[in-house]
């Protein structure tokens, strides 16, 4: 299911739809872990 569903997505994105889709999830995942790691000293 994840296969097939993951295939479906990418299929229908466009290279530079995909480029910015992983840059803000990048983004987002490295602030989480940023915040969290400042928040703990």
């Amino acid at each position: 299911m994840g296969t097939r569903s993951g295939n479906l997505i990418l299929n229908r994105l466009s290279d530079g739809g995909f480029r910015t889709w992983t840059r803000w999830i990048v983004t987002v995942v490295g602030g989480y872990y940023l915040v969290r790691g400042l928040a703990g000293l």
